[in-house]
């Protein structure tokens, strides 16, 4: 099976939501896979070669998402970053019950 030119490293501490990423993008992609956003940055600095996407969950341990990408942008020019979030947090929860009338 010849090797796939499109590689995505996809983020996310969840093994299942990892496992679902990777069966519907995985046709398409050679994926690389990290648990948090210490091990993403590994895997970017340390032999994945040029990424085609990245896929990041925000919501992690270990490093989040958004803490990711301020390291990130120390060294990288982002051209596009796909963010992620399974779970609502709940600052955005009480952000939607305050824009509720009484």
């Amino acid at each position: 099976m010849a090797e796939k030119e499109n590689k995505l490293l996809i983020i996310d501490d969840s093994e299942i939501d990892r496992g679902v990423l990777r069966s519907i993008l995985g046709e398409e992609f050679s994926i690389i896979e990290a648990e948090n956003g210490s091990d993403g940055l590994d895997q970017i600095r340390n032999g994945s070669g040029v990424l085609d996407a990245i896929l990041l969950d925000v919501s992690m341990p270990v490093m989040d998402g958004f803490g990711m990408l301020e390291q990130m942008k120390k060294y990288w020019k982002i051209l596009a970053l796909l963010l992620n979030q399974a779970k609502p947090q709940p600052l955005l929860e009480q952000q939607e019950a305050e824009k509720q009338p009484l």
